[in-house]
């Protein structure tokens, strides 16, 4: 007696569901999701790196233009910043590598370094010797300064460059700074 009550339980139960799934309409209705959606404007970003005589990445800056086109921000990034961005066992200085402000692949290979780090997309860039950064900046020169601590270069054998302090710089001390390396 206990097996018939099971069974015509279960035809029951059966009979019920097939009925209830196909006469249902539910899901026919999509659901409108009303919260309101931001949406980040675009920001071209280009990588401006500063190799010294010996093709080692010295200074690196990220510009990023105004959603407006006009304006925009500078941001300067840390050489020793590890390429790796902290994942694994190995800390890999963006500036380990040699970069040569002749060619292409130098610069692409730095975007590539650089992009999972700050976890932007860079659109553009391009490496500069100290002739080229005394040239682009000579129509501001020379530039105040505020140096907090002595700049030192060895490839000057750990001679000071520029010592600290408030001071202006002529385009070719600009360059020298901005090549220095204290590695």
């Amino acid at each position: 007696i206990v097996g018939v009550v099971l069974v015509v339980a279960a035809g029951i139960v059966a009979t019920v569901g097939v009925t209830e799934l196909s006469t249902s309409r539910a899901g026919e209705t999509v659901a409108f999701d009303a919260r309101p959606v931001a949406q980040f404007p675009t920001t071209p970003n280009a990588i401006v790196g500063v190799v010294d005589g010996d093709s080692r990445l010295t200074s690196l800056v990220v510009a990023t233009l105004a959603p407006s086109g006009v304006g925009g921000s500078l941001v300067t990034v840390p050489v020793n910043v590890d390429a790796n961005a902290g994942f694994g066992d190995e800390v890999v200085p963006v500036a380990a590598r040699p970069y040569s402000v002749d060619d292409p692949t130098s610069v692409e290979e730095l975007i590539s370094l650089v992009e999972p780090v700050l976890a932007i997309s860079i659109g553009s860039g391009v490496l500069l010797e100290a002739d080229d950064v005394a040239a682009f900046v000579e129509p501001w020169a020379p530039l105040t300064v505020d140096l907090p601590e002595d700049v030192v270069d060895d490839a000057t054998d750990g001679r000071v460059v520029v010592p600290a302090g408030e001071q202006q710089l002529a385009s070719e001390a600009v360059a020298n700074v901005l090549t220095a390396s204290d590695a």
